[in-house]
């Protein structure tokens, strides 16, 4: 680097040399801080998909849309109709009939909410399409 002049003092250079300014055309300028991003790509969090799914799904048991939560009894009626068209398996494969006759229900309610489901998560099922409702 040049320096401006012979009589300038080291302390008056160094200022400039250690990363409070720079030269310019051999005039001193001011210079100001820069964060250069980092190498490396900051790798999304794997489990981000399958929480905003999980919030999502809690939403559709337990949120009212103006009313507040869900009584307990219609949370898990929500809850049994989505696990019912998730994993039917859980349930051992239980019809509608019977699952709202276990939880005190009936099947319309079931086969009601479990359509709201699909449509809200613009899913489709094959129990939807068989005579097992």
């Amino acid at each position: 680097m040049k320096h401006i002049c012979p009589d300038q003092s080291a302390q008056y250079r160094a200022k400039f040399y250690h990363h409070e300014g720079g030269f310019e055309n051999d005039r001193p300028v001011a210079t100001c801080g820069f964060q250069y991003p980092d190498d490396e790509p900051t790798a999304p969090d794997p489990l981000l998909p399958g929480a905003e799914l999980l919030a999502a799904i809690l939403d559709y048991v337990w949120k009212e849309d103006r009313t507040g939560p869900r009584p307990p009894g219609a949370a898990f009626r929500r809850f049994a109709a989505a696990s019912a068209l998730l994993r039917p398996e859980l349930l051992d494969n239980k019809s509608y009939k019977e699952l709202g006759a276990e939880i005190g229900c009936t099947k319309a309610n079931l086969s009601l909410l479990a359509g709201q489901f699909q449509r809200r998560f613009g899913l489709k099922f094959r129990r939807s399409n068989t005579g097992k409702t």
